[in-house]
């Protein structure tokens, strides 16, 4: 099956105008538990970090939230497409690529821009405003980009993104109340939530690999995506906001939310088709993608993520080693007084040659 042969319409209700619900696997119950749990604490622990204040200074100059909306629904699907046609991937994966590269921005560039000491209040918006966004993109993207391989008017769930407009801003909202009336709690709260969503990020990657054990026999090729594509999109996300003259931590911040797509999305719209009279195989087919990406961006980024933590860990080890050297020093000696050589010139050589002088006196 190749080209234009992978024909699929997909609507609003089965084929026969009956929507039958998906099969309900207990595994894949549980994952949406830990994803929407860990999403609500991640966003209240978030919240806790960001005022109303810095929120609306950046709704007001939304230089970053607009350099984030276009990498992430101009540049991420053209980069998908591009990548399922080099390596030639099958029209069920590629649509498959297609849909994860369409997605908004995930809530996990949240945490990571947290841990990297980005700017997280400016995460945040542009997570809630490409989710809103993402109304109209998706649509608008799956279109554009899946005539290679199928026919597709893909079914948008606008209820899930409700939902992850909701799980975005309320416990946010919940969050800044914290910081404004607790702000030591809002600082422990910060911390805990992070911890608490690492840990759900390995219950979400376990579960998964257990769910769809067959996505690590596939070929090589939805390895390469996965592998190569968020790191492009991470590369393209900071080049572009640098090239527009914006500061590093605003460019850490843009990159991780066009790196990070909601994969989750992704996986609820293809899990969509199961109830349109679609074969099991090509859904399962369509899946590798995504599900591999969930799994690959989590470990790429955690690895950027550590490698800029070590990196600002030795830094800042060097920078006290300096410092302490600094407090060693006497105080005749630092900066702007005479230095140890110059003071053994000027004051004991010269008393020498005074104690010298007075001893062929008296001889």
């Amino acid at each position: 099956m190749a080209g234009n042969d992978f024909n699929i319409s997909i609507m609003n209700g089965s084929q026969n105008g009956t929507a039958t619900a998906p099969p309900t696997n207990p595994l894949a119950v549980a994952n949406q538990v830990v994803i929407s749990t860990s999403l609500v604490i991640l966003m209240v622990g978030m919240g806790c970090t960001m005022t109303l204040n810095e929120v609306w200074k950046n709704l007001r100059r939304p230089t970053g939230i607009i350099i984030g909306a276009c990498c992430q629904f101009i540049i991420m699907p053209f980069l998908g497409w591009s990548l399922a046609h080099i390596v030639q991937l099958s029209p069920e994966m590629a649509i498959g690529t297609v849909a994860i590269a369409t997605c908004p921005g995930g809530a996990f560039s949240n945490v990571l821009t947290y841990w990297t000491k980005g700017d997280t209040v400016l995460s945040i918006c542009m997570t809630t405003c490409s989710t809103v966004i993402g109304i109209g993109m998706m649509p608008l993207n799956l279109y554009i980009y899946t005539r290679s391989w199928a026919d597709a008017a893909a079914v948008i769930p606008y209820l899930d993104i409700v939902i992850a407009l909701c799980i975005l801003v309320f416990p946010c909202a919940l969050g800044m109340f914290i910081l404004k009336k607790w702000p030591r709690a809002a600082e422990i709260i910060a911390k805990v939530a992070s911890v608490v969503t690492m840990g759900a990020i390995l219950c979400v990657i376990t579960i998964i690999s257990i769910i769809n054990p067959k996505i690590y026999v596939t070929s090589w090729k939805p390895f390469v995506i996965v592998f190569v594509y968020p790191i492009s999109a991470f590369c393209l996300g900071y080049l572009i906001p640098w090239a527009l003259r914006q500061d590093a931590p605003r460019c850490r911040t843009i990159a991780f939310e066009t790196g990070v797509q909601n994969g989750a999305l992704a996986l609820t719209i293809i899990n969509l088709m199961i109830s349109r009279g679609l074969d099991t195989t090509f859904i399962f087919q369509m899946m590798v993608v995504p599900s591999l990406h969930t799994i690959f961006v989590v470990s790429e980024f955690l690895t950027v993520c550590a490698v800029y933590r070590l990196y600002w860990k030795r830094k800042d080890k060097l920078k006290d080693i300096e410092e302490k050297k600094l407090k060693e020093i006497p105080p005749e000696w630092m900066p702007g007084t005479l230095p140890p050589s110059a003071t053994e010139k000027s004051v004991i050589q010269p008393v020498g040659e005074i104690g010298r002088a007075s001893c062929r006196e008296r001889v």
